[in-house]
């Protein structure tokens, strides 16, 4: 990495924090010396990032998306699916529940 990409890098990290855009630009004015250039791919930095704001939002500028309902999962301890009853959660995630089962034989009472 040269120098002058680093002096771009602690350039652009100053001015990302500056939030009026007038002085944005005073702020480049004055470091960018006899260097047009260097202003210029500052400011494709900040543009690039402050359109960056919203990519993570849910959901999505532009995107209508029906709101969804969070509800328990009727399974729970002591529950029969089909041939097997869930003896202990062991664990949990983002994607679900996992239980230790059983398998009932026909031969089980019920």
């Amino acid at each position: 990495m040269t120098v002058n990409q680093l002096d771009d890098q602690a350039i652009f990290e100053i001015a990302r924090k500056i939030s009026s855009g007038e002085a944005r630009q005073t702020y480049l004015g004055q470091v960018r010396g006899d260097d047009p250039a260097m202003a210029q791919r500052i400011e494709a930095l900040l543009q690039a990032h402050d359109e960056s704001a919203s990519f993570l939002e849910c959901p999505p500028p532009g995107i209508s998306i029906p709101p969804t309902i969070c509800q328990a999962a009727p399974e729970r301890v002591g529950t029969q699916i089909g041939p097997y009853k869930l003896l202990e959660q062991i664990g949990e995630g983002g994607m679900g529940t996992v239980y230790m089962e059983s398998k009932r034989s026909p031969c089980d009472a019920r």
